[in-house]
């Protein structure tokens, strides 16, 4: 990944290709991500957006996908998209348009009517900026859910007890990998010393909160 950092913006601009393989199909899809600059970092409301052109790749069917990601500079509609598919043969079958921020419409290139994709849900616009921006989905990441990976780390062992105890503290049930899980005495006998260092108890808590630079996570 290269970044650019400016006074006004921070771009992040990805390196590489993403692979993602569907099993029971056996479908091999690659794509690289497009470049986001965060802009009004030091001052102002935060906001950001894409830029670039999107290629996806069937390598089994050779068949093509490409999303042109409208740059601010260039546009006041920043946040549109556009795109086409293509055959193995490189003939344009399917065409897509949309906004990255709200939804996508695809239709074939014979066809008038256009489909839905997704949609971004109304509530989601109107209460973003009390959650900092984040979605429901985004705000919902941390949800324990069933069939996940044995290294998803909502299974640590010292996210399982705060979620138990509403957030309060941890308990010491194993070590995995080395990694110590904190206990409830641990994080109390830390309180003390983040209180000094923090300036007494934060979040409106009984239990001060303590900093990941102190948990060592």
């Amino acid at each position: 990944m290269d970044s650019k950092f400016r006074p006004h913006y921070f771009k992040v601009i990805p390196t590489g290709s993403v692979h993602f393989r569907v099993r029971h199909t056996n479908d091999h899809y690659s794509w690289q991500k497009p470049a986001t600059t965060i802009h009004n970092i030091i001052l102002g409301s935060l906001w950001n957006d894409q830029e670039g052109t999107v290629t996806v790749t069937n390598h089994n069917t050779g068949e093509k996908a490409s999303l042109f990601f409208t740059p601010y500079k260039t546009s006041k509609n920043f946040t549109k998209i556009k795109g086409e598919v293509y055959d193995k043969d490189g003939k344009v079958t399917i065409q897509i348009k949309g906004d990255w921020s709200s939804n996508y419409k695809y239709k074939h290139v014979d066809s008038e009517t256009w489909t839905d994709v997704w949609t971004l849900p109304a509530q989601i616009l109107e209460d973003n900026k009390k959650y900092y921006g984040f979605s429901t989905f985004s705000l919902q990441l941390n949800e324990p859910v069933e069939n996940t990976a044995p290294t998803d780390s909502r299974h640590r062992p010292d996210q399982r007890p705060r979620k138990r105890q509403g957030g309060r503290g941890c308990s010491r049930e194993a070590e995995v990998g080395g990694a110590t899980a904190w206990t409830e005495k641990d994080c109390h006998k830390l309180s003390a010393t983040v209180v000094q260092l923090e300036g007494g108890p934060r979040h409106g808590g009984s239990v001060p909160y303590v900093p990941r630079r102190i948990l060592g996570q």
